[in-house]
């Protein structure tokens, strides 16, 4: 009676085993597809913004390119002429911190950077903004 007791509770825990392991899989997956899906997104945003650049936003700056590391989303900017940096940032934040798709990409723990270029190529500025930026 015992001996059985015990072969049907070490079947039982198997049983339990198997749907924990299961169990676990699938939120893994889960959790790897949405990471997937939001770098994914975030390639595709890339390249659809690239085939309309270089760009002239304004007097000051030309949107030269974008480029995406895993989660991170990088936009390349060349300085035509004096900007300041604190009114760029701002504008940044706004925009990122506003905008729907950003906003689903950051709470993914996507960033944003922004990479300022002088006239002659080389890194004038840039900073990064993430979720916590935009609380």
């Amino acid at each position: 009676m015992l001996v059985q007791t015990i072969i049907q509770f070490k079947g039982y825990m198997k049983n339990i085993f198997k749907i924990l392991l299961v169990v676990i899989l699938i939120v893994v997956g889960f959790i790897i597809g949405r990471t997937l899906n939001i770098e994914q997104s975030l390639i595709k945003i890339s390249a659809q913004m690239n085939r309309a650049l270089p760009r002239i936003i304004d007097d000051n700056m030309r949107l030269v390119s974008t480029k995406v590391e895993g989660k991170v989303f990088t936009y390349i900017y060349n300085i035509i002429s004096a900007i300041d940096l604190k009114v760029a940032k701002q504008d940044a934040l706004k925009f990122i911190c506003t905008d729907k798709f950003s906003l689903i990409a950051l709470s993914h723990n996507a960033s944003f950077v922004f990479q300022y270029y002088s006239k002659n190529g080389m890194a004038a500025a840039g900073y990064q903004i993430s979720i916590k930026d935009c609380k």
